[in-house]
Parts: structure tokens; sequence; C-alpha cells
């Protein structure tokens, strides 16, 4: 290979590298008078720039989650096959987000870590409720 295809494939390289995804961050509304215990939870699910699509069944973790005015971080394993899950320009065009189960949700915003220690949040504002899905704008700022 001549220096220039080098030196492309390297600056390429270094613009989609660390855009994977690390977390997910979800901040429960304050005023959420629900428990979304026992069987419910939310699932996310994913496109990214490149049309790669990506779904996280019901988020779960060790603790307690889903309380008002928490934020439960999910990262590893619970992020299930997502972990990693490539975010080019850290931008998420489509996003979707599914209650599980029958106890209610209202949530505040959605956060995502990427691996280069940015942050993309988008506001979610929604309750939701009974197997519904709600198309979140993810137009947020990198921080």
């Amino acid at each position: 290979m001549n220096t220039q295809v080098v030196l492309i494939l390297f600056v390429l390289f270094a613009l989609t590298s660390g855009q994977n995804l690390r977390e997910i961050h979800l901040k429960t509304n304050q005023d959420d008078a629900s428990d979304v215990g026992g069987e419910s939870g939310i699932s996310v699910e994913m496109v990214n720039l490149d049309f790669q699509q990506c779904e996280v069944g019901s988020l779960d973790n060790s603790v307690d989650n889903y309380n008002p005015n928490e934020v439960d971080v999910f990262h590893d394993e619970q992020l299930g096959a997502c972990a990693g899950f490539p975010m080019p320009q850290g931008k998420l065009p489509i996003l979707k987000l599914r209650h599980v189960g029958s106890d209610g949700w209202q949530g505040d915003w959605i956060r995502f870590l990427l691996d280069d220690g940015t942050y993309l949040e988008c506001p979610v504002n929604a309750w939701l409720d009974d197997d519904q899905v709600v198309n979140i704008k993810c137009h947020g700022e990198q921080t």
C-alpha cells in the first residue's frame, strides 16, 4: 500500500474509534409514583448512522431499578449484544424505548456513555406502561 492509502485508513480509523457504547444510564422522573419492579423494565432499540441495529432486552442489574429521581446504570453483560455497539460520530438517529410489563414508568432522560468518555444524552419525558413504545428524538449533544 502506498503512503496516502495508509494515511487515509488511519484517519478513518481515528474518526470512528472510541465511539462505541460502554454504558446506558436511565433517569426516572422524580414525580414518578410507580414502581417498575418485579417483571417490568425498559428495553432499548437503537439504529446507528450506518443502519446497524441493536436491541437490549429489559435492562436490569443487581440493584433496585427505576426508583423516582434515581439514575440506573447498565453496563457489560447487562447490555447483552449491544455492549460495544458502534455509534459513529456519537450519534443515534433512531432510538426506541419499550416498557416491558404492567407497572408504569416515567423517564426523564437516557444517556449513553461511549468508550471515548463522551456522553450522548437524550430527553425521554414520557410515561410508559403496558408494553408501550416511544420513539425518542436523540439529537442530544455530546458532553
